[in-house]
């Protein structure tokens, strides 16, 4: 019996150190994967920051960009939009004018038509 004991406690004794030693390589191996994947994290988080910074950047370069052309729409459609009010101002004074001048001439044509037929002259082209 004694025997047995002695070889029993060899048993325990060998269990005891391979569990610890298999205890040790899986708490080293799970160290080492965390330490992995803690660089791992790390080296994906840079990359992200460093993508997001640039879209920013192209970002707010479009967005100045496009404030820009629309500053000079805006003055394009103003100088566009006092032109036609010049223009529809012009209209109206030519308009207005030629009325006149159409006035003018039916009634220069009337009194030059009286004026020869109180004379008795006969218009002669030129």
């Amino acid at each position: 019996m004694k025997l047995v004991d002695q070889e029993l406690a060899g048993f325990e004794e060998k269990y005891t150190q391979a569990k610890d030693k298999l205890s040790k390589e899986l708490s080293d191996l799970r160290e080492s994967k965390d330490a992995e994947i803690a660089g791992l994290k790390e080296k994906h988080e840079k990359a992200l920051k460093k993508a997001l910074g640039e879209l920013k950047e192209k970002y707010e370069a479009a967005i100045v960009k496009l404030r820009a052309e629309a500053a000079t729409h805006k003055d394009l459609v103003s100088s566009l939009t006092k032109e036609k009010a010049e223009a529809a101002s012009n209209l109206a004074t030519l308009t207005s004018e030629k009325a006149a001048l159409v006035e003018d001439v039916a009634g220069l044509e009337e009194r030059d038509q009286r004026f020869e037929e109180d004379r008795g002259w006969e218009a002669r082209p030129l």
